[in-house]
């Protein structure tokens, strides 16, 4: 008896597809949205439009430089920003400043050197031995590896990638970092320092960085801690915040002589391929 065509059961109708399971790792496309930098853009013109030089300079720098990190192709809008700050205010971090708080320095020249790399007059390429010498000490004293030393650590090496190496951080720093990281931010669920301290780690130890367990309580965490400054409006935080998930979320991460380049992962195709059938014959009794 020969089978006709519609009385066969097509197989492929009785296979329960497994359904998608939720990711909550950092995805730029997802997770930043086109409101959001309209938003940003907006925290910008507010800057703008308060005459005071402390709000205009570092604020814009920070923020004009984060977004330019997060979106490069954005750049001719960005950059327009933090141009008008430096035309107006200049870079009030001079090398005078650099002798007398070279603690905080790296903090703020971070930025313009992310924003003008060619500036080298303005984040003083040939401030190496100052802040070599202030941050050794930290260094050879196993200081506490809390964010503010981690912060400017990886600010340093962003301003110097050519001479970080010098100050041979070892398996001995690291593994400090992560006593200190799990200890005292990741039992408090404290996910903003946590991620910042994190991403600071993959900068200075991008190597190391496989030995670093991120698990799914982080990013669960961390994504409705965005959330939260999203509906707080408080932009000049999220940005900070989304810039170290992409760090954390990237596929490679580099230090180079303009600043930091990050790669992030190809998609992974999500649909389940149709898997081809062999050709059904019709037999005669």
């Amino acid at each position: 008896m020969a089978i006709d065509a519609v009385d066969r059961i097509d197989i492929r109708k009785l296979v329960v597809e497994e359904p998608p399971k939720l990711s909550y790792v950092f995805d730029q496309e997802r997770d930043i949205t086109a409101n959001d930098f309209e938003r940003m853009f907006d925290a910008l013109k507010e800057m703008e439009s308060v005459n005071r030089r402390q709000v205009n300079d570092d604020l814009i720098f920070n923020l004009t430089s984060r977004m330019l990190l997060l979106s490069p192709e954005k750049a001719d809008e960005i950059i327009p920003y933090a141009q008008r700050a430096l035309d107006k205010y200049g870079f009030r971090w001079t090398k005078e400043s650099l002798k007398t708080n070279a603690w905080n320095w790296p903090l703020y020249a971070r930025p313009i050197k992310e924003l003008f790399p060619e500036r080298e007059d303005l984040y003083h390429k040939d401030s190496w031995q100052t802040l070599s010498d202030e941050f050794y000490g930290h260094l050879s004293a196993f200081a506490d590896w809390g964010n503010g030393l981690l912060e400017r650590m990886s600010a340093l090496k962003i301003l110097h990638p050519d001479k970080f190496s010098e100050l041979n951080l070892n398996e001995n720093h690291f593994q400090r970092i992560i006593k200190t990281i799990d200890a005292e931010v990741y039992d408090d669920n404290n996910w903003l320092d946590y991620c910042d301290m994190a991403a600071d780690t993959r900068i200075l130890f991008p190597k190391k960085f496989k030995d670093f367990k991120l698990h799914l309580r982080f990013w669960y965490g961390a994504q409705k801690e965005l959330q939260d400054y999203r509906e707080e409006g408080e932009y000049e935080v999220f940005a900070k915040f989304a810039l170290h998930m992409k760090i954390l979320a990237a596929k490679e991460v580099k230090v180079t002589e303009k600043g930091l380049e990050i790669e992030m992962p190809q998609k992974q195709p999500t649909a389940m391929e149709t898997p081809t059938l062999p050709e059904v014959k019709k037999y005669a009794s």
